[in-house]
């Protein structure tokens, strides 16, 4: 009898134990689903941040370099006084241009330096970059925000005349 009561008590401890396991587990359901849960939070939104973040930076270096282009223009035409100036203050902004890896085709397009007035004693600087979205040159060629840069200039030995 004593055997019997033994094993009766090691059974209900037993299925004691399996109740209580398993009321513990009703409402935790979740083992092992914390790397789905975090992967997915980081594609939905830890992805598009990203991107935003690339994207504003981009803009960020393309309009550094478009104001460095431009003001490196202007000091070239502010010291040159040949007739080769012009010349001399495009190939300073393309160098300019070239230092933050902007494609060479928006760099012939997007500089323009021209005389102000009818004297040419004021040259004006007009640098006009299109931007892309980040990852997807050669995919969609539309640009998604353009950046530009003036810059009014008296051009070298003019300073006195108006």
């Amino acid at each position: 009898m004593m055997r019997i009561f033994i094993h009766l008590r090691d059974v209900l401890y037993a299925a004691r134990e399996r109740c209580v396991s398993a009321m513990g587990r009703v409402g935790n359901d979740d083992y092992g689903n914390a790397q789905v849960e975090f992967l997915g939070w980081f594609i939905g939104l830890g992805l598009p941040l990203l991107y935003f973040i690339f994207t504003i930076a981009s803009v960020q270096a393309t309009a550094f370099g478009v104001q460095s282009a431009a003001a490196a223009a202007a000091r070239v035409l502010s010291v040159d006084s040949s007739h080769q100036s012009p010349q001399h203050a495009a190939q300073a902004a393309q160098v300019n241009l070239r230092d933050q890896h902007i494609s060479e085709d928006l760099i012939d397009r997007g500089i323009n330096i021209g005389c102000v007035d009818a004297g040419c004693s004021r040259y004006g600087v007009d640098i006009h970059i299109p931007v892309a979205l980040p990852f997807t040159h050669g995919v969609i060629d539309l640009p998604f925000v353009a950046v530009d840069a003036h810059r009014d200039v008296i051009r070298s030995g003019q300073e006195g005349r108006r």
